[in-house]
């Protein structure tokens, strides 16, 4: 092997040993979050659980913000994934999709979801950027191809109706944090809301589609 071909074997043989530390880093993260929530998640016990050395999430992340960051993107990518895999195709339908996948989503590690939405309230507050961003993105999508699809009344205030959104996500999820709902009734909650905001901004002929979707949590409340 020559010189070159050498270095250019380091190199990747390097790439790759940090790539699987930077893996092991986020999945013991993740693994601590989900036990000991986040008053557990160290720098020393995520190094610990990732069998590296103590300045390793340092050198990689360099604080536990940006491993809990980037955790929640991580998180957020497969989301969207699923998301789109297994939404419907009708516009009304994937809104209120995403307020039930959500739900499926926080149910598959209730503890860790719990400990990441305590994150993210702490860091935006009552506002709906930051952390929150990717989801005010998708349910603003969500909201353009409906009213694309001549779901919504022409003067419907499309960002007003995407932001409501997201607040209802945001909000109910934080009262199942908070031990006052479980995630049932989190789901139901969320759905009709989401039904409640969209009253009165859909078109004529959407309205009995988004009737009987409220209809059906109303029943799944009963």
């Amino acid at each position: 092997m020559d010189e070159a071909s050498a270095a250019l074997a380091l190199a990747s043989g390097h790439s790759r040993g940090k790539a699987k530390r930077q893996r092991a880093i986020l999945d013991a993260a993740r693994d601590i979050m989900a036990q000991a929530g986040e008053a557990g998640l160290t720098m020393f016990a995520v190094a610990s659980r990732a069998g590296v050395s103590p300045a390793t999430p340092y050198n990689l992340f360099g604080s536990k913000q940006a491993i809990l960051t980037a955790v929640y993107e991580e998180d957020m990518i497969d989301f969207h994934a699923n998301y789109e895999v297994r939404a419907c195709d009708d516009p009304l339908g994937r809104i209120f999709d995403l307020a039930d996948l959500s739900i499926e989503h926080w149910k598959s590690s209730p503890d860790f979801y719990k400990a990441l939405l305590i994150v993210l309230s702490r860091n935006t507050g009552s506002k709906v950027d930051g952390a929150w961003s990717p989801r005010r993105s998708y349910s603003r999508q969500l909201i353009q191809n409906l009213a694309a699809a001549g779901g919504l009344e022409a003067s419907a205030p499309l960002e007003a109706l995407s932001t409501a959104l997201v607040r209802t996500l945001k909000a109910v999820s934080q009262e199942w944090v908070d031990g006052e709902l479980t995630l049932d009734e989190a789901g139901h909650e969320i759905g009709v809301a989401f039904g409640v905001v969209l009253t009165g901004f859909v078109a004529s002929e959407t309205k009995p589609a988004l009737a009987r979707i409220l209809q059906r949590y109303r029943a799944r409340g009963e």
